[in-house]
């Protein structure tokens, strides 16, 4: 039950949280997914003296394409992707252009490289390969890219790595972002899940190092504690030199040894090849990163390289990042859970409709509030006063219905927790409304704060996640709900 009404509040919150307050008033192209830009964004590729180099752009995704020459059709189970891209050099100096520096990722973090595309003189005189060339300040080129992907996966991210250093986001289709803590799963090349990756903390920057062996001029360390669990029926690979961090300009760090004063607690994340089923594995990776340097996300590449999964972002809604007084030595203990009513039989019975009840209105959510998050595909939004107010409407006949659901006894502080966030969600509908009819900027941003506000009670460490545990202590039939 936890992970489900996590999962659809955070949604929610993406959902709400970013497109009001931009209002996309000068028509450029919107982000796609929590923090990354859309098909048609012109992406910034900075280099290494921290200047812009050239501008790329992802113009157009065919999904599947299908107008390849028949004598040479994509491999049983696959099908061809064709990406239509712009290079713009903005800079001073000459930039090398290779089809080859793009990459797909699927939603299951599985990277697709390019794969030459068959196609007619016509078709291919239409819209020409984009070739590989050295392009100079101030020109342009444009081609195509084809890719082959397996049928079923949906493209979720579109990469630009000119170099084994960067790792640039050019489309980022994802509808919530992963915050610090969030528990990871991820497939093997079979399709079945292996693992579980948890970066339990981000201490940026550390500084319990050993004084004679500090970080190099204009850097500092950084380091991750994480765990990996073993959630297959076969031997696990943990690899430490399997986690990246990506800054906000797309460059990658590596891990790097750190001397620590204290190097037992917590332990360095050893390599294991042999992680047996059941087992998890925690342990830190220190990184050097450039002074000012921003941390986007934690790169995971399980696989050999052949899967690029997010696997935290200190952006995300619910994330808590350290600061230098912070470090993984001297971490506090996780606050005890909010004490649920007595665990007897009488407290629980009829928890499980109460729950079922409660997702089911919680899955609502993401439909009665889809033609908000439409406006972020319009380039000047229009709030319709009179459909948002139908909208918050709705919601309040969600937080009336959850208020008068008749909870067990044990469940009803969370039961009038989520009652009152379904209130506070429709409340904010409504100032929007107001806003809207008004025409006032600033109000339009207050409500879509107002929400996100609302919001921070589904934290991975709100009010709603201790009472959720509590509860499942209490209750240990609602255990067997989470996965349904």
């Amino acid at each position: 039950m936890v992970r489900r009404l996590a999962t659809l509040c955070f949604a929610l919150l993406v959902l709400l949280g970013g497109p009001l307050p931009a209002a996309a008033q000068d028509g450029s192209p919107v982000a796609g997914g929590p923090s990354g830009p859309a098909v048609g964004t012109a992406v910034s590729w900075i280099g290494n003296e921290g200047t812009e180099l050239a501008q790329v752009t992802v113009t157009e995704v065919t999904d599947p394409f299908q107008d390849y020459d028949p004598n040479s059709p994509p491999q049983r189970g696959f099908h061809f992707v064709l990406l239509a891209v712009t290079v713009d050099n903005t800079g001073a100096v000459p930039v090398t252009v290779d089809p080859n520096a793009f990459n797909l990722v699927d939603a299951d973090g599985f990277v697709a490289r390019t794969s030459y595309l068959y196609r007619s003189a016509d078709v291919t005189a239409a819209d020409p390969d984009l070739q590989y060339a050295e392009l100079a300040p101030g020109a342009s080129v444009s081609g195509v890219v084809g890719f082959q992907l397996l049928n079923g996966a949906e493209v979720e991210r579109i990469l630009f790595a000119p170099d084994s250093s960067r790792l640039i986001t050019l489309v980022d289709e994802r509808a919530v972002g992963i915050p610090l803590g969030t528990d990871v799963s991820y497939l093997g090349p079979e399709g079945a899940e292996v693992g579980e990756v948890t970066v339990n903390q981000l201490v940026d920057p550390f500084q319990d190092y050993d004084p004679s062996s500090p970080p190099e001029r204009g850097t500092h360390y950084v380091v991750l504690e994480l765990t990996v669990t073993n959630t297959g029926t076969r031997p696990l690979a943990a690899d430490p030199g399997a986690f990246y961090l990506l800054d906000a300009q797309g460059f990658l760090a590596y891990p790097s040894y750190l001397y620590r004063t204290d190097a037992t607690n917590p332990p360095d994340f050893q390599y294991n090849d042999a992680l047996a089923p059941g087992e998890s594995q925690s342990g830190i990776i220190a990184y050097q990163l450039l002074n000012g340097t921003e941390i986007a996300a934690v790169i995971f590449t399980p696989n050999y390289g052949q899967q690029q999964i997010i696997v935290g972002e200190p952006g995300a809604a619910g994330s808590s990042q350290a600061g230098p007084q912070s470090t993984p030595s001297s971490v506090e203990p996780p606050e005890e859970p909010t004490k649920a009513a007595a665990a007897s039989p009488e407290d629980c019975e009829g928890i499980e409709r109460w729950a079922l009840e409660m997702v089911g209105r919680l899955t609502q959510l993401p439909t009665i509030v889809g033609p908000i998050s439409a406006l972020e595909n319009q380039p000047n939004p229009t709030i319709d006063p009179v459909a948002t107010r139908e909208i918050a409407d709705q919601l309040q006949a969600l937080a009336d219905d959850q208020r008068n659901s008749n909870p067990p006894p044990a469940a009803e502080e969370l039961n009038t927790l989520v009652a009152d966030a379904l209130q506070n969600f429709s409340n904010a509908i409504n100032n929007l409304a107001d806003a809207g009819e008004a025409n006032d900027a600033a109000a339009i941003t207050a409500a879509g704060e107002e929400f996100v506000e609302a919001s921070k009670v589904f934290d991975p460490d709100g009010e709603a996640r201790k009472l959720e545990q509590a509860l499942e202590a209490a209750c240990p039939v609602l255990k067997t709900l989470g996965d349904n």
